[in-house]
């Protein structure tokens, strides 16, 4: 006999997962050492029974394990995360839990603690729990500049835009300036960025001239320089990791890893189900989704639609920003389909600053 089995014919298992928050501080839970994956750190939640509904099960399993009371209400979804197993299909749906009644506790005796978002990376996790951290720590606005041509006043306008429309993830694009002009805008502006909590990503362009340029001192350079990301289009994607690519002959795709694995954030643009996927495979933290409906700032193609939207959401293993077309209005319905939160330039850069 064979020795495949029919992806059909494995068991789907549909588990709940609770991302349970109180003042900015996150609940944990401590795996028995006897169990698969035993001794490490998880978000708690358990199996959807049939019959029921995610939200009721999440409810059921949060008393069961910890003894609380959650709001089902004011459960807000989060990601989706699908592995696919040799045995079996499962799904991770995972809901913030904002508000609840009781006191967290074992109810199981397993070891439960408070932990603030941005340690959440200090504790050992199940690999398939490393998507819900970094959406826990990304958040739901993603600003992407528009014309800049001249570093001064991209400076001032950067932080202008930030203030006032109190952004705190950007990628700031080369645009029309040279190539030099960008790296002194963006180290400039990282320094403010250090000091007001904004996370800042830069062309993939530029991080590649400054490891080649410098090598591996380049990439403490640009995290100590309040650099804490590098954003991919979608074509530098497809060829970083490619065999016919000059990019791993310069060692780039490994400086990528090495820039990840010192915490720095890999983000990708992408239109399809196979980019995605690519990046996934490829490392990314995060990635943008578009155009999902007519952008406002150029002519990004055909739109994706919402629908399409929902889909390449629930399938996708990271957290997923929507652009195109989208407003403060659209973030609800983002968050209602599973995104991260939106992306936009118009939005946000050609607001009352301009």
């Amino acid at each position: 006999m064979s020795g495949f089995i029919d992806a059909h014919a494995k068991k789907r298992i549909h588990v709940a997962v609770g991302v349970v928050e109180r003042d900015g501080l996150i609940l944990l839970a401590k795996r028995p050492d006897h169990v698969h994956q035993g001794g490490l750190w998880e978000f708690p939640g358990g199996k959807v029974e049939q019959g029921e509904t995610v939200e009721v099960a999440l409810v059921r399993e949060l008393s069961e394990e910890l003894g609380i009371q959650a709001n089902p209400s004011a459960l807000i979804p989060l990601i989706q995360i699908h592995h696919d197993y040799s045995d079996k299909l499962v799904c991770l749906d995972v809901w913030r839990v904002p508000e609840f009644f009781g006191h967290p506790q074992g109810v199981e005796g397993q070891p439960v603690e408070w932990v603030p978002i941005e340690q959440l990376g200090l504790y050992q996790f199940p690999q398939a729990n490393v998507p819900i951290i970094a959406a826990l720590q990304l958040p739901q606005r993603y600003l992407i500049t528009g014309s800049i041509t001249d570093p001064e006043a991209g400076f001032h306008k950067l932080k202008a835009v930030c203030e006032r429309a109190a952004i705190k993830l950007v990628r700031v694009r080369r645009s029309e300036l040279t190539l030099d002009d960008y790296g002194i805008l963006v180290m400039r502006f990282g320094a403010w960025c250090q000091q007001a909590g904004v996370h800042l990503m830069i062309d993939f362009e530029l991080f590649t001239s400054l490891f080649k340029q410098n090598g591996s001192s380049a990439i403490d350079s640009l995290l100590q320089n309040g650099i804490s990301g590098v954003h991919l289009r979608s074509r530098e994607l497809l060829a970083v990791n490619s065999s016919e690519s000059n990019e791993d002959e310069d060692g780039v795709s490994g400086a990528l890893e090495a820039f990840s694995a010192a915490g720095g954030r890999l983000a990708a643009s992408c239109h399809n189900k196979d980019e995605i996927e690519h990046a996934e495979s490829s490392g990314m933290t995060f990635v943008v989704l578009s155009p999902i409906e007519a952008a406002r700032s150029h002519d990004a193609g055909p739109e994706l639609g919402w629908n399409a939207f929902r889909g390449l959401v629930a399938a996708a293993k990271l957290p997923v920003y929507a652009l195109g077309g989208m407003t403060e209005a659209s973030l609800e319905k983002v968050i209602s389909f599973g995104g991260q939160g939106i992306s936009a330039v118009s939005e946000w850069w050609h607001g009352e600053t301009r």
